[in-house]
């Protein structure tokens, strides 16, 4: 996920014609990373996480602010994008994916054997 919002935030940053090749590699290359990483560890983790008695709550809970936070990224992107520029904005993302996989990697216990 990092290497491709790293592509696409080089990619809007660069002035010659490889500018739309490196931001479409990135793309696909955040969505195969999103897809195979933590898009469905997610709802993996929720799962595991909580008991039978009370897991259906739980879940429900765990997915409205799953989906309050895709939605503040959603509405607070193009804000960004318009004050700093498509390529900042990128590089911010990157960090946030390199600060979910080192805490993802330290933190849930099925990474800490790895």
């Amino acid at each position: 996920i990092s290497s491709g919002l790293f592509l696409i935030a080089i990619g809007s940053q660069a002035l010659d014609g490889g500018k739309a090749g490196c931001t479409i590699t990135g793309l696909m290359l955040f969505i195969l990373g999103f897809e195979l990483g933590p898009g469905p560890l997610f709802f993996l983790m929720a799962v595991e996480t909580f008991p039978p008695a009370f897991r259906g709550e739980a879940l429900s809970l765990c997915n409205f602010f799953f989906w309050v936070q895709n939605i503040t990224i959603t509405f607070c992107f193009p804000v960004l994008n318009d004050n700093i520029g498509s390529g900042p904005a990128f590089f911010i993302l990157t960090g946030f994916a390199v600060l979910t996989f080192i805490s993802t990697f330290f933190l849930v216990p099925e990474t800490k054997a790895i």
